[in-house]
């Protein structure tokens, strides 16, 4: 049994392929029982284990049973799809409840690793992203995050409209002109030529004539059903200790993972979260900016040459990865910081002083100490030099009350590829240094934009991994834009963890 689960992977089966199988669907190159599926939301052997537990239940009334008797009406395909769509929107929490198949359902997860504010494997902020088909109870989900021990995990469950009310398979309404037009071409029904995604690929080739109507909206036939929008999902976050209110970084990587794997055609996702709506979006080539010419690598000298290897690479290990290779800008609120005063602010900075100086001889000079809604620290320090040689003292930082300290500093010359540097220490959340925190840049972005006096700027966190983060600052919207890439770097299955 160990030689079966550990296999050795190919090349293909190693990396979340967003490519049609045999019926339409977008899977994940893990194996033929792991399967991401954006017309059924869950996998194809979640979706076996429900339809098992109602054919147990239900006796010869199971829902395959059924699908095999609409078969015989006019085009299958579409009517298949319909039957699955229907299934997929019922509420999957309670039906697994209903038929206790819980420990099945998550018996198999699909999980990536990705790495964001990166263009390459082993820079940037690594990420979990566990692909759910429903949320798991807190405690599961904080022992995953543990057992990964990453800065954070998240947890991506798409969202589905609220079931509705049962109507029959095939709607039936009043013949109009428009339905005896297409009842007069029975075989073309047959074949099932649609322009939806589950077209036949048997469908024939359309004349010139048609071409010139191609632009007049098709009249739906009755078994056609406008799909639920699949571009909405639940994300949390969790360090290996605490679950957080917002991550920047793990919000990137579950977008490059929904984008990668093609579980959305649009070009914007939205995540609910426990800090609102949060948007994600595929940035156009056409938008994007000078300094990503030449990315950032982890010691944060830019390499005007590695998007030319990268688009001249026709090695197996590039080309069988259809990756999303392009930025994504997330759409995060303004989390302002505060000038720390009075006692507050005495005591701030000498915690700070003594935390952050670590084996440093000489004093940190603080030109600002604020704290902000989210409960960080910023801490603005004299030179780039300073942020880049801190060896902060972590059980001190860890005695400071917030979630995390944020040291940063703006950076000279006209030559500089960046606006501003930045660290960030978090020990109290279980992360001791954070290699790219995309939450911090919705404090310190708005910081540096008032005092630089710009709106766009270019941002590099200087961690041992470092990342590259371009940030947009918009004060009228009360939103801040980060733009970064992402790299999937480890795709697989957690097993037989839900009845820890």
């Amino acid at each position: 049994m160990a030689a079966a689960i550990w296999r050795v992977p190919t090349a293909a089966s190693v990396a979340l392929a967003g490519r049609s199988g045999g019926n339409g669907v977008a899977e994940v190159g893990l194996s033929s029982t792991s399967r991401l599926n954006s017309t059924w939301h869950l996998t194809s052997r979640q979706s076996s284990v429900v339809l098992q537990a109602r054919k147990r239940r239900n006796g010869s009334r199971s829902t395959k049973a059924s699908v095999e008797q609409w078969a015989e009406q006019p085009s299958r395909q579409q009517v298949i799809h319909e039957a699955i769509q229907r299934l997929s929107e019922d509420d999957i929490q309670a039906t697994a409840a209903k038929y206790k198949i819980e420990d099945e359902l998550f018996s198999e997860i699909d999980y990536a690793q990705v790495n964001a504010f990166t263009d390459r494997a082993f820079g940037g902020n690594p990420a979990a992203v566990c692909y759910l088909p429903y949320s798991g109870s807190d405690r599961w989900m904080q022992l995953v995050a543990r057992e990964f021990n990453l800065s954070e995990t998240a947890f991506l469950v798409r969202r589905r409209r609220k079931k509705p009310p049962r109507q029959p398979l095939i709607v039936l309404r009043e013949t109009t002109s428009d339905d005896s037009q297409l009842a007069g071409n029975s075989t073309e029904a047959r074949e099932g030529q649609s322009t939806g995604p589950h077209a036949s690929p048997g469908a024939a080739d359309v004349s010139e004539g048609e071409d010139a109507a191609a632009d007049t909206p098709r009249p739906r036939r009755p078994f056609e059903k406008t799909p639920a929008p699949d571009n909405e999902f639940d994300l949390r976050w969790f360090t290996p200790t605490i679950e957080v209110d917002l991550c920047g970084h793990a919000t990137l990587a579950a977008a490059q993972l929904v984008f990668s794997a093609g579980l959305v055609e649009e070009e914007e996702i939205k995540f609910h979260t426990r800090s609102g709506v949060l948007t994600a979006r595929k940035v156009p080539s056409t938008e994007k900016s000078e300094e990503d010419e030449g990315a950032a690598d982890s010691t944060g000298h830019g390499d005007p040459s590695s998007t030319a290897v990268r688009q001249n690479d026709t090695s197996t290990s590039v080309s069988s990865r259809p990756e999303y290779k392009g930025q994504i800008e997330l759409d995060f609120p303004i989390v302002r910081a505060e000038a720390a005063v009075g006692e507050e602010g005495t005591s701030l900075r000498t915690a700070l002083g003594q935390a952050l100086k670590g084996r440093q001889q000489s004093d940190l000079k603080m030109h600002f100490v604020g704290r902000s809604t989210g409960n960080d620290i910023l801490v603005e320090l004299e030179s780039e030099a300073d942020v880049r040689n801190l060896m902060p003292d972590m059980a001190k930082v860890a005695a400071i009350d917030a979630r995390g300290i944020i040291a940063t500093a703006a950076t000279v010359g006209k030559d500089s590829e960046f606006d501003f540097v930045s660290r960030f220490f978090a020990p109290r959340s279980g992360i001791p240094e954070d290699p790219v925190t995309g939450s911090a840049h919705c404090t310190s972005g708005p910081f540096w934009a008032s005092k630089l006096g710009k709106s766009t700027m270019t941002a590099y966190q200087c961690s041992e991994r470092g990342g590259l983060v371009h940030v947009c600052v918009d004060e009228n919207k009360g939103r801040v834009f980060l733009r970064g890439r992402a790299v999937m770097v480890m795709a697989g299955v957690l097993l037989n963890t839900h009845s820890a």
